[in-house]
């Protein structure tokens, strides 16, 4: 939240009043950067990410996001801002970051430039006019690849108002000033070919032990993976989507041994990253009468190893034939792996099915075979 006290007075002023970590406003004799403020030479030369640090909404330590954890707000992180720890700390480029888990850690060292907000911490929305305005660390939008943090206080609510307007239109002109400001050039961070995200070595295998997520039944109602598999051995597939020919295919071979699963004491489950709205479409088209779920985001797979990040060329491909925003929430930036488990009760994983290329899917037979080795319980 924004760290001044605003007197009840200056609540009607424009948000372009106000700027965070102390500074003084204009009408206090501090003109803030603005769009027309000239960047120095030493910002204009300097486009490299987070070496403009005197521009970065930052502690007087150098701590970013006020300690929380960057890649918290990724589906991957779990999509929920959480405050680091300063047990795992560490240093980019002089910023200071820390992080909920060691995982996430790992995951940010891997790939900071993905992880760091966009225009240095800022508001995005104040800075489409050139304003450095502190921000809510709990306002916050992830897409396109980029954390975007907004303030929201007594002035009102700036992630609303920039939802309601066109992203890729308000990011660009953010960016833009944000260059003024500090002379960095946006980041990028542009997705490797399926095969070099080294998403299958990441996939669980056999032997691991199946991590809880939530994801939501087609009436939108939560539900905890555990609780699947605590009622006896699940088979739990991924799909891309209902638009997808060979996942319809696959889900219809699988419902045509519904019976056989049900039968060894197997509850069949699909996920997908589609809304349950969209989920119920493809149970009803496919007519499967098994659980689809919705893994919106793709928090599960992540927590699976499955989720990789749609290479640019595809993704483009993708979004020309489908409306990504009403099936999924999102623009689609990522998909999960087409893989199979099965789990037994104990949440051991006792058979896996994974493969980069989108056409395999694991037997149905194979799978049948490997409910029921299972010991009935």
């Amino acid at each position: 939240m924004l760290r001044a006290t605003v007197p009840a007075v200056l609540v009607g002023l424009s948000l372009c009043h106000f700027s965070a970590l102390g500074q003084q406003t204009p009408a206090q004799g501090a003109k803030p950067p603005s769009a027309s403020a000239p960047a120095s030479t030493s910002q204009a030369s300097t486009p490299d990410p987070l070496l403009a640090i005197d521009q970065w909404n930052i502690s007087k330590r150098k701590l970013a996001i006020d300690g929380y954890d960057p890649v918290a707000y990724f589906p991957e992180g779990g999509s929920k801002p959480t405050r680091g720890m300063e047990s795992l700390e560490t240093e980019y480029k002089t910023v200071k970051f820390r992080f909920a888990t060691a995982k996430n850690k790992e995951a940010f060292l891997a790939n900071p430039e993905k992880y760091i907000p966009a225009h240095g911490g800022w508001c995005s929305w104040a800075m489409r006019e050139g304003d450095k305005v502190d921000v809510d660390v709990k306002s916050f939008i992830v897409k396109d690849g980029r954390l975007f943090l907004f303030y929201d206080g007594l002035l009102g609510d700036t992630r609303a108002k920039w939802l309601k307007g066109d992203h890729t239109k308000e990011a660009a002109e953010a960016d833009g000033q944000w260059k003024k400001v500090s002379g960095e050039s946006p980041r990028q961070v542009a997705a490797l070919p399926i095969g070099a995200q080294n998403v299958v070595a990441t996939a669980l295998k056999v032997g691991a032990i199946a991590p809880d997520a939530k994801v939501r039944d087609v009436k939108g109602a939560e539900v905890s993976l555990a609780s699947l598999w605590e009622k006896g051995p699940v088979v739990m597939t991924w799909y891309r989507g209902g638009w997808c020919p060979y996942c319809n295919v696959q889900l219809k071979e699988y419902q045509a041994r519904l019976a056989d699963f049900n039968a060894a004491g197997a509850t069949l489950v699909a996920i997908s990253p589609q809304l349950p709205d969209a989920s119920l479409s493809t149970a009803e088209k496919d007519g499967l009468a098994f659980p689809v779920l919705s893994d919106q985001g793709n928090a599960a797979a992540h927590a699976f190893g499955l989720a990789y990040a749609l290479p640019e060329e595809l993704g483009t491909k993708y979004r020309k034939m489908i409306d990504f925003a009403r099936v999924n929430g999102d623009e689609m930036s990522g998909l999960p792996l087409a893989a199979t488990y099965v789990i037994d009760k104990g949440s051991k994983i006792t058979y896996a099915f994974v493969d980069e290329d989108f056409r395999k899917r694991a037997p149905v037979q194979e799978l049948v075979n490997a409910v029921q080795a299972l010991p009935r319980q």
